[in-house]
């Protein structure tokens, strides 16, 4: 005899969105003598891309306005542009497109002379983000996208003082790089008139504290006391040294505000006339005391000498494991090294070994098959008849996953490009953060301006908010998924509390860890120092933050974790590494959703294993978990993309999206 049950089952139900894509116009350069006819053009600039220098250009003069398209081999002759300078283009006309071969700082639009200034002065306002206006000692300052920001002597502050490089553009001072400076070079109230002198450090005692004896034609003593400020910009301090010091001359034991390491050209002989010899490849050894002694790099065996090398840290340490660039001459049997420098990862490995890359294009060749130098995230990339092109159409904007590998010459060859149109243009503009509340609104529906980890969120009454973790207060650990507009402005899609070990302490300062997870919108133009800005927020790289490419490239497009604490309203990143980007994964799943175990994976990232149509995949902090459809529950219909990690074979989750059950069919299922 039959009986029949009747079992209930959920069908997911899912229409796929037609991407509507805008046709990008693909610009080449064909090839030029230089001498060829080009056009030249004078105006102020009106716009400019958002990140880097390639892309588009409004430029305008009295009598036009014009459009320009610069690539990666357009010359700035060392010079950045920014938005209100005035510009002098030669450019091409392809396609009824302006193509520039160069773009240079030049003469006042309106007649006057472009002269770059400086003047020191006391901060007496500036925007918390750094962009916007600077009054310093009753000056106006304009700082830009393109304006240079460092903190040599310190973290900007009303009533530090800075020192302020800048052009005047139509009546506006236009800041190109404003520094914090020895409070004495401005003259405040109390401080004595320093004067500065360079030369060869000759003693100094353990501990820096005490007398420093400085040759600069004759030793002269120095007193360092635990006011006067040591910055290591040039590696560390060393007898035999370069260093430049900041001193009060009326002090009768010359007390030194500042000593500053210096390259040693500034101090010591010129370079012997010799041919200088280039080699590239991991550092395996390094002195233990100091930067100077023999490196172990490659194959090879270098000797950094005082006075003779110069160490170079824009792409990550120099610590064991970092990939380098070595220059030397060869002295004997002995390899002087004349400069060592960090470099990318994909610079050290073979020829035969591939590297990949995320990143958006930024220009495009005019060739039908495409085969050409493609710019990919600020690399040029070769295209050739080889090249696996998947998942196109491509266009300028498209993120794209590359596969490629680096010829001794440094050309960077494809051997695939895949585009990623299902990682649309505002999943690409949301990101998250794990950080503390510094700040609440008053309102008792928090809606408003939030505080976290140092920057501010706006809560709308769409915002999702959730305190599983406990309430939302002051120095609360929480998550924060949001959207960053084209003004800057960021909006909280979620915030929910979450357990204190997702926002740990600094071992060392005992300042708070944050954790930010989103694309690189910008990054420093040379190297990786200087100031990143990352899903809509700005971070301060130096030679102690730390640098991973394992997977990819970190270039402009590329999806990134980034380890910062909060000091004097700077985000200083600790730690920037590479992930796969949400919904890149090379995998896709629909399923209904079960738990597993949370464990703790090799690299001390927390994740957790959830199954879905009965598969496991590891959730892990960079995951984009979306459940702003439906909640994740057992059994809930749910979709994934995810990765398979090379290393340990388990999928990774790049994003999970909880989905609405649309409709229910009741299937009649016979037992015996």
């Amino acid at each position: 005899m039959s009986k029949h049950t009747t079992i209930r089952w959920a069908l997911m139900v899912f229409g796929l969105l037609a991407l509507l894509t805008v046709p990008a116009l693909v610009l080449a350069r064909a090839p030029r003598d230089d001498e060829d006819p080009a056009f030249e053009f004078k105006g102020t600039v009106q716009s400019m891309p958002a990140a880097g220098l390639v892309g588009e250009w409004v430029i305008r003069n009295e009598s036009a306005e014009k459009t320009f398209q610069t690539d990666a081999s357009t010359d700035f002759n060392d010079e950045i542009p920014f938005v209100g300078a005035c510009v002098e283009v030669t450019y091409d006309t392809v396609a009824s497109q302006n193509l520039v071969r160069e773009m240079e700082l030049a003469d006042d639009c309106r007649g006057g002379h472009v002269e770059e200034q400086e003047v020191h002065g006391v901060i007496e306002s500036f925007p918390p983000e750094l962009l916007g206006t600077w009054r310093v000692s009753g000056e106006v300052y304009a700082a830009t996208a393109s304006t240079e920001f460092e903190r040599s002597d310190g973290p900007f502050a009303v009533g530090a003082c800075v020192e302020v490089t800048f052009v005047v553009q139509d009546g506006e001072n236009i800041a190109r790089e404003i520094k914090t400076d020895d409070n004495g070079l401005c003259g405040a109230p109390g401080e004595p008139e320093l004067q500065e002198v360079k030369g060869t450090l000759e003693a100094f005692p353990e501990g820096f504290i005490g007398t420093w004896t400085v040759n600069s034609g004759s030793s002269v003593t120095y007193a360092v006391t635990p006011a006067t400020l040591l910055d290591r910009s040039h590696g560390d301090f060393y007898v035999g040294g370069c260093v430049e010091v900041k001193y009060d001359p009326n002090s009768p034991t010359r007390e030194a505000h500042e000593i500053e390491t210096e390259s040693p050209d500034d101090c010591g002989p010129p370079l012997p006339d010799q041919p200088i010899l280039k080699a590239t490849g991991v550092i395996t050894a390094r002195p233990t005391d100091g930067l100077f002694g023999t490196w172990t790099i490659g194959a090879a065996d270098y000797e950094a000498v005082a006075h003779t090398t110069v160490f170079k840290q824009e792409h990550g340490q120099l610590t064991t494991g970092q990939c380098a660039e070595v220059h030397y001459l060869v002295n004997g049997a002995t390899n002087v090294a004349t400069e060592i420098e960090s470099r990318q990862a994909h610079d050290c490995r073979p020829e035969s070994e591939e590297n990949e890359a995320y990143g958006r294009i930024e220009m495009l060749p005019s060739t039908p098959d495409l085969t050409g130098t493609w710019t990919i995230g600020g690399l040029n990339y070769l295209v050739t008849g080889d090249t696996e092109l998947k998942d196109g159409p491509f266009s300028v904007g498209l993120l794209v996953e590359v596969h490629f590998v680096r010829a001794d010459d440094g050309t960077l060859t494809a051997t695939s490009i895949e585009g990623k149109h299902e990682v649309e243009e505002e999943e690409q503009a949301l990101a998250k953060v794990y950080g503390r509340i510094d700040a609440l609104p008053p309102a008792a529906d928090f809606i408003g301006d939030w505080t976290i980890a140092g920057a501010t969120y706006m809560v709308k009454s769409e915002t999702r908010l959730e305190q599983e973790e406990g309430p939302f207060e002051l120095n609360a650990c929480v998550e924060v998924y949001y959207h960053t507009a084209p003004d800057g402005t960021r909006t909280a899609a979620k915030i929910e509390t979450e357990a204190d070990e997702k926002c740990p302490s600094d071992p060392n300062s005992g300042a708070a860890l944050s954790r930010a997870y989103g694309f690189v919108e910008q990054m420093p133009p040379t190297g990786f120092v200087g100031t990143w800005r990352i899903g809509g927020v700005q971070y301060d790289a130096d030679a102690s933050t730390e640098f991973e490419e394992e997977h990819g490239a970190l270039v402009a497009g590329a999806f990134v974790e980034v380890t910062f604490t909060v000091q004097a309203g700077v985000n200083v990143a600790q730690k920037i590494e590479t992930h796969v980007p949400p919904g890149a994964g090379d995998e896709n799943a629909l399923g209904l959703l079960a738990f597993g175990s949370t464990s703790l994976e090799s690299t001390a990232t927390p994740s957790q294993t959830w199954y879905i149509a009965g598969r496991p995949y590891l959730i892990i902090d960079a995951t984009i978990l979306d459940d702003s459809q439906a909640a994740f529950v057992t059994d809930q219909p749910v979709r994934v993309n995810a990765y398979i990690d090379p290393a340990s074979g388990s999928r990774i989750a790049t994003w999970v999206t909880a989905l609405r059950t649309l409709y229910a069919l009741y299937l009649p299922v016979t037992t015996h």
